[in-house]
């Protein structure tokens, strides 16, 4: 099987590449999709919509003024749940490499706390 990865593969296309016998064209969502059921570890699917409002939940119980977060929470609740909400999926599916956690140690102490 052939294959083609891009980050804009998984968003709206005007000229979507049809797949072809043998071939794949994924973003991050198709690739992980992809790798799950050939692993046999499928998950439920949700909305993005629904896992940035429960995420948003949980950033409104979190949220304190010393938060890394709080200013720009204060101003658009949705947009900080949702950025943030990607870079957890993207920590919990392993897609974010370790050394990055000396630059991300607020937000590592928020998922801890």
């Amino acid at each position: 099987m052939k294959i083609y990865f891009g980050l804009h593969f998984d968003g709206l296309n005007p000229n979507p590449v049809p797949d072809a016998i043998g071939e794949k064209w994924l973003g991050s969502a198709g690739m992980l999709s992809l790798l799950q059921a050939q692993l046999g570890i499928n998950s439920p699917n949700s909305s993005h919509t629904a896992r940035v409002i429960e995420y948003l939940g949980q950033l409104q119980r979190k949220d304190h003024p010393k938060i890394f977060y709080h200013q720009s929470f204060q101003v658009d609740e949705f947009n900080v749940a949702e950025e943030l909400e990607i870079i957890d999926t993207h920590f919990l599916t392993l897609w974010m490499n370790c050394r990055v956690k000396n630059v991300m140690q607020p937000y590592f102490e928020m998922r801890v706390a």
